[in-house]
């Protein structure tokens, strides 16, 4: 982690974690938490409770029943999930107060994180529950060092943003000698994030970089790649392979899967986003 990255998240004046993300990132390190505790926590915030429970109500999860309480969540979800999924939607409430990140831009974020986090659950397949979850935290928080940047160079940054929301790291780094990764990382790290989810988000463009598990971070990366292509995803997977662009062809190998297997789960691909833009509301 390079001393500019330390700066410019320090510069940022991004608020300390908040205390409702922090007592429920806790309860991950104390053997004796339950259920019972992580309800407690997130029933303190009424506005989390709504927006928790209109997520877990999505068809990420493909409940066959409306989910009315986050006890109820936490029974059909699991512990894990529903800490995940609260800790993805505290941070981004906390740069919804921070003054020179606009609403706009706030949404275009989120928009692409929610999108990630459902193609995430949807490509991850029949891996263990708790990588899943694992993969739905780092989607919702892998791009966190965009808006870092935005709060600190603000104009500057802006102006990157103005074609394309998410520039290549590549373009940052030239401009900024830093980029979104290295920023977003080491912020979760300041905020006590488990280590697995912020090697994610450090790794998610370089996936060489990631000694954990190579299948984790080629879903990350294949996941936001499509999301990139949200808006076009359903012409995209009607495609010939041979008419597909080699980045993506080249990522499906790490997550064991082919373009025409990929192509068997475009129904499920589609509604993930459309459940996002849902969730956006």
């Amino acid at each position: 982690m390079t001393d500019k990255a330390q700066r410019i998240v320090e510069g940022a004046s991004i608020p300390s974690i908040p205390h409702i993300l922090q007592s429920i990132l806790a309860l991950t390190s104390d053997p004796t938490s339950s259920g019972r505790a992580l309800e407690e926590k997130i029933m303190a915030e009424p506005g989390l409770v709504t927006h928790l429970l209109r997520t877990v109500n999505s068809a990420y999860y493909g409940l066959l029943r409306k989910v009315s309480s986050i006890r109820q969540a936490v029974v059909l979800l699991g512990y894990t999930a529903v800490r995940s999924m609260a800790s993805g939607l505290i941070m981004i409430n906390t740069f919804n107060q921070l003054p020179r990140i606009t609403r706009t831009y706030l949404q275009d974020v989120w928009a692409h994180s929610l999108t990630t986090a459902g193609l995430a659950t949807v490509l991850a397949g029949n891996r263990p529950r708790e990588k899943k979850d694992v993969l739905i935290l780092a989607a919702m928080v892998h791009n966190v060092g965009h808006l870092v940047l935005a709060q600190y160079f603000e104009k500057d940054y802006d102006e990157i943003t103005q074609s394309n929301p998410f520039p290549p790291v590549t373009e940052e780094r030239d401009r900024f000698d830093v980029d979104h990764a290295e920023v977003g990382a080491l912020l979760l790290e300041n905020w006590k994030f488990e280590k697995q989810i912020i090697d994610l988000v450090r790794a998610h463009h370089e996936s060489e970089s990631f000694s954990g598990d190579k299948g984790l971070i080629g879903v990350l990366i294949l996941s936001q790649a499509l999301a990139n292509k949200s808006g076009s995803l359903k012409d995209f997977l009607a495609l010939e392979e041979e008419h597909v662009d080699e980045e993506i062809l080249g990522m499906l190998p790490g997550v064991g899967l082919t373009w025409e297997e990929l192509q068997g789960r475009r129904s499920a691909i589609l509604q993930s986003i459309e459940v996002a833009k849902q969730n956006l509301s």
